[in-house]
């Protein structure tokens, strides 16, 4: 006869950020510079590759093309403001789900405050505390159900399935 099967505990959700602090931002923008915020949250390289196709398309028609050095300085100039934003998002997503967040998007958001531009803003410092102390939490817990699905497991003769937990620890 087999041994009576073990309830499995519920899978993790995944992270959902929203884009309330993004869209504040390039809200706030003057409309000119907007393309170039939306750009640079892609990162830089896909500022410089755009402004090379736009400017090679320009050149192409006759046209002046586009200050590269001005239009680079101002994405980077944004980048903090964006970068901020972004993380802002994210965390806000992670606090509200903390109690069930996938362990390895609640560590990444954690990891990522530690960028200095997170770091100096004022509206983050709470936010940063508050999911460190969570992360802690988290992973305290989720060490203490990892074992005692185990012992479970062995108290009800689940040896393999034992085995196959222990091989699996909460997520590094």
């Amino acid at each position: 006869e087999a041994p009576p099967e073990l309830p499995q505990r519920p899978r993790a959700k995944r992270l959902r950020p929203g884009n309330a602090h993004r869209k504040e931002v390039l809200a706030a923008l003057p409309e000119n510079q907007r393309p170039i915020a939306e750009l640079a949250l892609q990162g830089m390289q896909a500022v410089r590759q755009r402004l090379k196709s736009a400017n090679e398309t320009l050149a192409a028609e006759g046209k002046p093309t586009m200050p590269e050095q001005s239009v680079l300085q101002m994405a980077q100039d944004l980048t903090p403001k964006l970068r901020v934003a972004d993380w802002l998002d994210r965390a806000e997503a992670a606090k509200r789900d903390l109690a069930t967040l996938d362990l390895r998007d609640l560590r990444s958001v954690v990891a990522s405050a530690n960028d200095p531009v997170i770091q100096r803003d004022e509206k983050c410092r709470g936010l940063v505390t508050e999911l460190t102390a969570g992360l802690a939490s988290r992973t305290e817990t989720e060490q203490q159900n990892w074992l005692a699905d185990i012992n479970a497991a062995v108290e009800v003769g689940r040896v393999v399935r034992a085995l196959k937990l222990a091989g699996q620890p909460p997520k590094a």
